[in-house]
């Protein structure tokens, strides 16, 4: 009711504001008019009564005008206030019904989810209630209020239910007898639903669309098959092999056979007419066999004699002779599983009856696609036949062709099921390379890492063809990673391996071998049974990285490598110069001493080495390995006592299996030799050969030391880290 009054009051106030300012303003008008009216009749002069008269009313009116405004303008300031004092109830009572239409659309949805609430079984419900009273049993409807009183009808209802259900129980048992009796004809009817394969097969083709569709290779997953089937043993347990691999383990893999199905099926039936003729030649015998058994005696013994000369006729291409199907392998990185790593290719040669794989594409790193592969494990390089009875097949004095980029390597034949046994089984940890090529896992580890090596490499060798500083992570175990050299890399280029040698008087120790080696690996290798890995210990073309001494003067070389090796990368030049002449007077004591003690010295190593003979690898030197590549490194700084500048070049040889063998090292000075004071010596020498003794400790300390000391996720940054160590030794000498 106040409500109303006030609206009403409101409605008469501004009724009445807007009635003065309408009447002000037609006052207003009317002497407008008659200000007009005056100019019209020329009456209008400055200081007349007449105009006064105007003026007048109108400031008047003008008064009244702003009146009325403060009066709208106060009763409005009033209506606001109201406004807002009315405000707050009219938000608590809007804010109460928001509650109200949640709580109610809260039960709303509460009574929706119970009415659409289905059981296990959503179309089985109660009988209904005619139903009820029809076939329900008498003690069940024997209350005379079950029809007024619904409570007890549903329990009732529901009793009755449970007596429906427990006959139906007994019917079920019965018709499970029955169902056994009839599955005993379900198979008999399927062995005819057998016969109906071409109908099968019409219906496949039907489906291929839709397979395309679906994104289901069906139809190629059976090509596939039906290719395998073709394939010969020891591909086909290659594809097998990796095939269940990548079904089980989810390997990041794809395999695709590539071939023409007709030429293979023509090669397995004359390969099954060849064998069906020599099972009937087999079958052939009694008295025919007897009377020409002294004949086929001497024809054997002629044909003993021909057939290294007919071996030695055959072409090179019936060697080299393939099957019609190969298989391609498509290697993904395990955690980007869209980035390709590389593709492989396998084949079988016929003739020589081996497996043969080279990857496809180009490859990184400078490195050609037919060494790509190669030492995948050790002493592996690929061109030797791997097995005894294949080199039987390729004749007296065959070479397997380097050129090609699918080569033999023992792994792939492993994976195939051609393995030949050793004739005493491997030990230590020839015995664990010897099994690991046998697992499929490990072989595509070996292969990825390979791959992710030679990008790697990549890097580094684009950053030092431009001539930069090569960047690695910083370590605190690895002293030349936090140090900023002051030499500077003046050249880099890729030399020929053959005439790109550094001219040097002395070899490297790393490269020294004991004199005899030549005749232990003859005698070694004679005794190897066909398919044998080879030894883990030195043959003519290998050299340990790790632990490789000099055959003469050993005590000395011991003492130029820890003792020199440490000094030099800790301590400055005036230092480096005390570890010489330390390094002199030790050589003087040495050779002084009694020729026992040098023995004795070398008998103390032997036996120290000896514990870890099994937990090393014998590498052979990478520039003695096919595929190496080198290239020639001038280092340049400038001495800053004598302002001299001083160069020194080195020769990098790095093999097809970095990082597993570490790149090599070979240094010699272009100019600005430094100096060294003349000791006295006991073998003579002079400054020159103090200089080549410090120039084997940085060659040792490079190509040995480093490569030991990084840590595992650094190895395919080798190459980086022997550029900054020589680089701070060079800063150092």
């Amino acid at each position: 009711m106040e409500t109303t009054e006030k609206i009403e009051k409101m409605e008469k106030v501004e009724k009445a504001s807007y009635e003065g300012v309408a009447k002000i303003r037609s006052n207003l008008e009317d002497l407008m008019a008659r200000m007009l009216a005056l100019k019209r009749d020329g009456q209008i002069i400055k200081g007349s009564v007449q105009m006064g008269e105007i003026v007048t009313e109108a400031s008047v009116l003008f008064i009244d005008l702003r009146r009325e405004n403060r009066e709208i303008l106060q009763e409005e300031d009033k209506i606001k206030l109201e406004t807002e004092a009315a405000k707050a109830p009219i938000d608590q009572i809007t804010l109460q019904l928001h509650n109200l239409l949640y709580e109610k659309n809260h039960y709303v949805k509460a009574i929706k989810t119970c009415k659409d609430f289905r059981s296990k079984y959503p179309d089985i419900d109660l009988v209904p209630e005619e139903t009820f009273f029809q076939s329900a049993p008498q003690e069940l409807q024997s209350d005379p209020a079950l029809r007024d009183d619904s409570h007890k009808l549903m329990i009732q209802r529901l009793k009755f239910e449970l007596y429906q259900r427990k006959e139906l129980l007994k019917q079920k048992d019965i018709l499970e007898s029955r169902k056994k009796l009839l599955q005993g004809d379900i198979a008999n009817r399927r062995k005819f639903l057998g016969t109906l394969a071409s109908h099968l097969k019409t219906l496949k083709k039907a489906t291929v669309p839709v397979q395309n569709q679906l994104g289901i290779p069906h139809t190629k997953r059976s090509k596939q098959d039906s290719l395998a089937e073709l394939l010969p043993a020891p591909l086909y347990v290659f594809y097998t092999e990796l095939l269940s691999h990548k079904e089980v383990f989810g390997e990041a893999i794809d395999l695709e056979i590539v071939g023409s199905s007709k030429d293979a099926l023509t090669m397995a039936k004359q390969l099954a007419l060849k064998e069906a003729g020599r099972k009937s030649a087999g079958s052939t015998g009694g008295r025919r066999d007897q009377e020409f058994a002294e004949d086929d005696d001497n024809q054997r013994q002629r044909k003993r004699a021909k057939k290294p000369h007919d071996k030695d006729a055959l072409e090179k291409d019936n060697v080299y002779q393939s099957h019609p199907l190969t298989l391609t392998i498509h290697v993904y990185d395990e955690k980007q599983r869209g980035n390709k790593l590389l593709t492989l290719k396998v084949e079988f040669l016929t003739t020589l009856d081996v497996l043969c794989v080279g990857e496809e594409g180009t490859t990184l790193g400078g490195v050609s696609p037919a060494f790509s592969l190669a030492n995948l494990f050790p002493n592996d390089p690929g061109l030797d036949l791997p097995t005894k009875a294949s080199r039987l097949r390729a004749g007296f004095g065959f070479v397997f062709d380097a050129k090609r980029t699918l080569r033999p390597y023992k792994w792939v034949q492993y994976l195939g099921g051609k393995d030949s046994l050793p004739i005493s089984p491997p030990q230590g940890k020839e015995s664990r390379v010897y099994r690991q090529q046998h697992r499929v896992q490990n072989v595509l580890q070996h292969l990825r890492a390979r791959k992710k090596a030679q990008i790697a490499l990549k890097d580094q060798l684009d950053s030092l063809g431009k001539l930069r500083r090569p960047s690695v992570k910083s370590d605190s175990s690895l002293s030349w990673t936090s140090h900023t050299p002051k030499t500077i890399l003046q050249a880099w280029a890729q030399v020929d391996s053959k005439n790109g040698k550094l001219s040097t008087n002395e070899t490297s120790p790393t490269n020294r071998r004991p004199s005899n080696i030549n005749s232990l690996t003859a005698e070694s290798d004679t005794g190897k049974e066909d398919g044998e890995l080879p030894s883990t210990g030195p043959t003519d073309m290998d050299v340990t990285m790790s632990n490789t001494k000099p055959a003469v003067d050993t005590s000395e070389i011991r003492r130029d490598v820890t003792e020199g090796a440490d000094s030099m990368a800790v301590e400055g030049t005036e230092q480096g110069e005390d570890t010489a002449k330390e390094i002199t007077s030790d050589e003087t004591r040495a050779t002084t001493g009694s020729e026992g003690e040098t023995r004795q010295q070398d008998v103390e190593m032997a036996e120290a080495k000896a514990p870890n003979a099994e937990e090393e690898t014998v590498l052979p030197s990478p520039e003695n390995t096919p595929g190496a590549r080198t290239f020639r490194a001038v280092l340049r700084r400038e001495n800053g006592a004598s302002g001299k500048r001083v160069e020194l070049e080195a020769q990098v040889t790095i093999g097809v299996d970095y990082p597993t063998r570490a790149p090599e090292i070979r240094l010699r000075f272009l100019s600005g030799a430094p100096e060294k004071k003349p000791q006295p010596t006991s073998d003579g020498g002079g400054d020159s050969a103090m200089v080549q003794r410090d120039i084997r400790v940085v060659e040792t300390e490079v190509n040995n030391v480093v490569p030991e000391k990084l840590p595992a996720r650094e190895r395919n940054y080798v190459l980086a880290h022997q550029i900054l160590s020589l680089m701070g030794q060079f800063d150092k000498f």
